[in-house]
């Protein structure tokens, strides 16, 4: 597909010249320096696991650490969490990361091992802010996305799955005497090697 060509060909470029006029990359700010292929299987992906991920907000690329992808199965359903891996630092307040949290449950399959075959969609016509712990959090430009109309679609299997994201989100303000301003529209797309943990 157009947009799957076109979200793969972006941030492999975007990854390949992020050390350019860069410092040396930090937990905050760590992308991958390599993207494997999409259709590349088990007995090809290197042994070595991401260093970070990177999504394109807004034509803006924010690093973020390495994803990962947790699979369960619940009442027949497959429920994926995406998640960024954030340091330990974070909870006590000592570290600051750009994160993201997703909970899909995934319509399309009931087993985790058909994960290449899932699609997962939301749209939210209300731009009204929710009380929720998922999103995409810009901790360094104190800014919340949440999704607006959003498709995820995934390839691989397990212990790694490419995660392709597309869509745009409504995006606020994190501060508190901020928080009755008008969100702002903005488009992302991303393509993530995640890391599925062992059970």
């Amino acid at each position: 597909m157009w947009w799957t060509i076109l979200l793969l060909g972006c941030c492999g470029i975007g990854l390949a010249g992020c050390g350019r006029g860069q410092s040396a990359p930090s937990a905050e700010a760590a992308g991958p320096a390599t993207e494997p292929s999409v259709a590349a299987g088990p007995a090809t992906q290197p042994a070595t696991q991401p260093a970070g991920s990177m999504l394109v907000i807004d034509q803006q690329e924010e690093f973020f650490p390495r994803a990962m992808l947790r699979l369960t199965q619940a009442d027949g359903q497959v429920i994926a969490r995406l998640y960024s891996d954030d340091p330990s630092g974070v909870l006590s307040g000592k570290e600051t990361v750009n994160s993201y949290d997703f909970d899909m449950v995934l319509p399309d399959v009931s087993d985790p091992a058909e994960i290449d075959q899932a699609v997962w969609t939301t749209r939210s016509p209300s731009s009204q802010r929710r009380d929720t712990p998922y999103g995409i959090f810009l901790n360094r430009k104190q800014k919340l996305l949440q999704p607006m109309d959003l498709s995820v679609h995934f390839s691989g299997q397990a212990p790694r799955v490419r995660v392709i994201l597309q869509g745009t989100f409504w995006m606020y303000p994190m501060e508190q005497t901020s928080r009755n301003a008008a969100p702002v529209i903005v488009h992302v797309i991303g393509s993530l090697e995640a890391t599925v943990p062992a059970k």
